[in-house]
């Protein structure tokens, strides 16, 4: 049996947190428990207005790999930031591997 690989993490003001997903996928669930956005990325140079997306308070994005070939290169680490620093706020869970 398979357990679901629920990923949770805390936000830093202004600096980039990794969170390692476990397993590589092509795509990958955020929430963002927050009070605040926080944004997203793949690669450890994106920024808020380069290679991240927004994810506003009380709110989820599906994360999609379609960096390369038919399928889109495998993810296994995502970059999370915000404004300011919570505890537990932020839940990443691997789909798709």
């Amino acid at each position: 049996m398979k357990k679901l690989n629920v990923k949770t993490a805390s936000t830093q003001a202004g600096k980039i947190v990794p969170v390692q997903l476990g397993t590589q996928c092509r795509r990958a669930m955020i929430k963002n428990f927050s009070a605040g956005d926080i944004w997203v990325g793949v690669t450890p140079d994106s920024t808020k207005t380069d290679g991240m997306i927004r994810i506003p308070s009380e709110g989820a994005q599906l994360l999609v790999s379609f960096c390369a070939g038919q399928y889109g290169d495998l993810i296994d680490m995502v970059y999370v930031m915000a404004d300011a620093a919570e505890e537990n706020c932020v839940e990443v869970q691997a789909l798709e591997w």
